[in-house]
């Protein structure tokens, strides 16, 4: 199942670099897509050529609905960036990111780590997972402005990309 979410949210990613202007997945973007996934499957071609890019089409596609869902869910505008680690530049230098702790809110409470023992593209060991991403969401500067819940937009987008 993890490896089916993070092929999604690889594809998506890589889709956002070479095929759009701004990277941001958004209501035009969403349009987009849909009129490829029709153009491809109007065209003449290969089928195992088809078949392997409307599956691709098909998985950014769920990813791009799920922050489409989660975005009309909470009233707020679908306006989302999604990078690969290997595609971020933190422009703090490795040693020091690496040591950062970040806290996770799990089930049993919250865990702390240090970003180097998560983030394989920090510091050069072998790990079990290799696929981290960010993910980020554009809102306006007001005060009272919706901020999104963390835990409830990955959750929405495992469930959503992979069953």
């Amino acid at each position: 199942m993890l490896e089916k979410f993070e092929q999604a949210m690889s594809v998506t990613a890589k889709y956002l670099i070479k095929s759009t202007d701004s990277w941001v997945i958004d209501d035009a973007l969403i349009g987009k897509l849909e009129k490829e996934k029709e153009t491809l499957l109007a065209t003449d071609m290969d089928s195992e050529t088809k078949k392997v890019q409307l599956e691709n089409k098909e998985m950014i596609l769920k990813v791009v609905h799920s922050l489409e869902g989660y975005a009309t869910e909470k009233g707020i505008s679908c306006n989302f960036v999604i990078l690969m680690a290997s595609q971020f530049n933190s422009g703090f230098g490795k040693p020091d990111f690496s040591a950062t702790n970040i806290a996770f809110q799990t089930k049993d409470g919250e865990k702390v780590a240090a970003v180097g023992k998560i983030v394989s593209a920090i510091e050069a060991k072998e790990k079990d997972r290799d696929n981290f991403f960010y993910l980020f969401y554009k809102r306006s500067m007001d005060v009272d402005d919706y901020d999104i819940d963390n835990q409830e937009i990955c959750k929405k987008l495992f469930k959503d990309v992979v069953f």
